[in-house]
């Protein structure tokens, strides 16, 4: 009975602690739409204060955007290979390099052109900015860094964001774990393959790219609804 009573206790609190995850945590602010007030939990397990509700970003979307501006990353007339397109980066994109902007993904249902991103069927030095935003933990990391640095101009920008572990010191990849269960157990989703650890910077830079980061500040982290101490990786073709 004590059990019983016990397993009921926590359920209640699970409850009341769902509806409060609803509620957000405290006011945040778009850099996309900008939207001021609670942004709605998402993900599984759920993060608070992930998603905006008016335009949908999350957390890494917010990064990226404050990442482009305040870095000058992406310019004007700059020709843009983006992968895996997402509406809210998309949208930034056009708007700062109108008309210049590739979107590519393995399903061309959602992008402009249909591109394995381990074998790139397009001219090198195409692109003077490439922007891969969670891609690389489902793919041959090795293999898409050393297409897109062919296929990005000579002092180009390839600018990357990962699920990354910085406590580890190598990236935590098995090549024998293909069933979605334990790879979502290993890998946090059922289509990635690895979690990326500290040593994605020696991957970047001996695909030829100088590596830069940007991280935002605790304000920024308050202000917009960012996870702390992610990271927006910046590689310049050499």
């Amino acid at each position: 009975m004590g059990r019983l009573r016990s397993i009921a206790a926590d359920a209640r609190f699970l409850a009341r602690s769902n509806v409060r995850m609803l509620r957000g945590v405290t006011p945040r602010e778009c850099p996309f739409c900008g939207y001021h007030g609670r942004f709605s939990p998402s993900g599984d397990p759920p993060r608070l204060d992930a998603k905006c509700q008016v335009c949908r970003s999350f957390e890494r979307h917010r990064l990226l955007a404050i990442a482009v501006q305040r870095q000058d990353l992406v310019r004007p007339g700059d020709r843009v290979l983006h992968f895996a397109p997402e509406v809210q980066v998309a949208r930034l994109l056009e708007s700062i390099s109108p008309g210049n902007v590739v979107s590519a993904d393995i399903d061309e249902s959602i992008a402009d052109i249909r591109i394995d991103i381990e074998a790139i069927d397009l001219d090198d030095d195409r692109f003077d900015v490439i922007v891969c935003s969670h891609v690389m933990e489902h793919v041959d990391d090795r293999l898409a860094l050393k297409e897109m640095h062919r296929v990005v101009a000579p002092g180009g920008r390839l600018i990357v964001m990962v699920p990354i572990v910085e406590g580890w010191d190598h990236s935590h990849e098995i090549p024998g774990v293909t069933d979605p269960r334990e790879r979502r157990i290993e890998f946090g989703q059922a289509d990635h393959v690895r979690y990326f650890g500290r040593d994605l910077r020696e991957r970047i830079e001996s695909a030829g790219f100088e590596l830069s980061e940007f991280v935002a500040n605790p304000d920024d982290c308050r202000r917009y609804g960012l996870v702390r101490g992610e990271r927006v990786f910046v590689g310049t073709a050499s």
